[in-house]
């Protein structure tokens, strides 16, 4: 055994109590790091010194993030403030108990001792006073202290308990569970109405998950954290996201190249490959954090041209004047009225619809009135364009509210046969694989005017219909539906 001078060991413990990852390699030993820990666990350090107070990580399985985050840390936490009172909670009593005894393990270490000794558990050793320090797998206490670690399922209640720092570790069990409406709605509520109600001004939160679906719990926050970007506030959530393998070069700390294994030496790059093989959906979901259609990439975004508007204009200079051609899902209904509304500008030329512009927004009726015709001014709207709208929730009030106080070319939307067949009694998924040949052809260019939209209508298309809104996706088939198979055609294709 090779012996550690004193000078150096003492310089060990002290990096030890200072930076999570050299907690865990001088706890474990064996522990085998990969650059993806150091980076998990540089985030970790100051989410246990308050510098981050909300913080998602979506790693792959096996990839250590619950052995960082739902284990260690908690004992580091610990270590570094005995009074901290951590809840750890996942989808099952089992799991998060689990969790409980792994940590209460590392605390009784000697190695743990020499660097927290302040920080310890009720033993058979513990003088009689120390009695009414709880320890078994749903709570440990740490003695002499008001800390605490607590854990649950979530669907256990965490009442009379306050939480300083909450860890939420995977909240689904697995695909089927993601994929009930019900459970979702469940893991919400619980989140809502027993989770929260357990915070202070000062607590933190830890989620961790399998990105399961895109109306999962994360899903939820990150989408009204997105909301509240667009109102100007900052976001609560910090992320990490590291797919199994890299993609884009979006996160300038993944130093991988594209196409690159996140941990190539325990997850080859082949392995992860063979299952894209075996279960499209499993891959995308499971190993890159992008929850994908259970039907499979119905809209090939691929098959999208894009060019600027400069282009464009470039294209129609010795062309007659585009006519702009608009279309709209609204959504509001009493019931639902935080629905996200779509509208869409298009022109079709020599056969190739271009898309000028797709936008949601959330808009109660008089305010959704007053942006159709905002929307068309700014998008091209001419004295040869039309409004059409899709007659359903408040879409027959906005066409008649239109019609009655402007000059606009507004009326209901009529679904085309398709090949003889009705689309207007058919479902979004059957409208959209109507118009699936005319995407593969490379029909379709999008006109990039570099105000975002593009990204978010192609991310709404690649999720479809997973994706927890398919607005975009509705008015852009509906205007394809329109072009090719409208008696509309023929008039649009001659002014062009």
């Amino acid at each position: 055994m090779i012996k550690t001078a004193p000078g150096k060991e003492k310089i060990r413990e002290e990096m030890a109590r200072r930076k999570l990852l050299r907690f865990v390699t001088y706890i474990r030993k064996d522990y085998e790091v990969n650059w993806h820990h150091a980076y998990i666990c540089a985030a970790l350090d100051m989410f246990a010194r308050g510098l981050i107070k909300n913080l998602m990580i979506f790693v792959p399985p096996q990839h250590g993030k619950s052995e960082l985050s739902s284990r260690q840390l908690p004992a580091y936490m610990l270590g570094l403030n005995p009074d901290n009172r951590i809840a750890v909670c996942s989808y099952s009593d089992t799991l998060s108990g689990r969790f409980s005894r792994d940590c209460q393990k590392i605390i009784d270490s000697a190695e743990y001792k020499k660097l927290f000794p302040r920080t310890f558990l009720s033993s058979k050793t513990t003088k009689k006073t120390d009695v009414a320090y709880q320890r078994n797998s749903d709570i440990f206490e740490i003695v002499g202290h008001k800390g605490y670690y607590m854990s649950a399922g979530i669907r256990t209640g965490l009442t009379g308990n306050s939480v300083d720092i909450g860890i939420i570790d995977d909240p689904f069990k697995d695909r089927l569970e993601a994929e009930s409406q019900t459970m979702r709605d469940n893991v919400w509520n619980w989140y809502t109405d027993v989770y929260k109600t357990r915070l202070h001004n000062g607590s933190q939160t830890l989620l961790l998950q399998t990105r399961w679906h895109e109306d999962d719990l994360a899903g939820r926050l990150l989408a009204k954290d997105d909301e509240r970007a667009a109102q100007g506030f900052m976001r609560k959530w910090t992320v990490i996201n590291l797919p199994a393998i890299k993609e884009d070069n979006s996160n300038p700390d993944d130093p991988r190249q594209i196409g690159e294994a996140l941990w190539e030496s325990k997850h080859s790059r082949e392995t992860i490959l063979e299952q894209k093989d075996i279960n499209l959906r499993t891959y995308y979901s499971l190993y890159q954090q992008r929850p994908r259609p259970l039907e499979g990439n119905i809209i090939k975004t691929e098959k999208f041209s894009i060019i600027t508007w400069a282009d464009f204009l470039e294209l129609v200079k010795h062309k007659p004047t585009p006519v702009w051609q608009f279309k709209g899902d609204t959504a509001y209904t009493e019931k639902t009225q935080n629905d996200p509304s779509a509208f869409l500008s298009a022109t079709l030329i020599d056969n190739i619809t271009y898309i000028r512009r797709v936008k949601s927004v959330r808009k109660e009726l008089p305010e959704a009135i007053e942006y159709v015709k905002e929307f068309a001014a700014l998008n091209g709207y001419g004295d040869k364009s039309y409004i059409r709208i899709e007659p359903k929730a408040s879409g027959l009030s906005i066409v008649q509210a239109i019609k009655k106080g402007t000059m606009l070319n507004v009326e209901p939307f009529k679904f085309p046969k398709v090949r003889g067949v009705r689309m207007d009694n058919k479902d979004k998924v059957t409208r959209a694989h109507a118009i699936t040949d005319i995407i593969q052809v490379g029909r379709v260019v999008l006109i990039d005017d570099g105000t975002g939209w593009v990204k978010t209508f192609m991310d709404q298309c690649s999720g479809f219909p997973n994706a927890t809104h398919d607005d975009e996706v509705d008015v852009f088939v509906m205007q394809l539906l329109e072009f090719y198979f409208g008696k509309v055609k023929k008039k649009i294709k001659n002014i062009n």
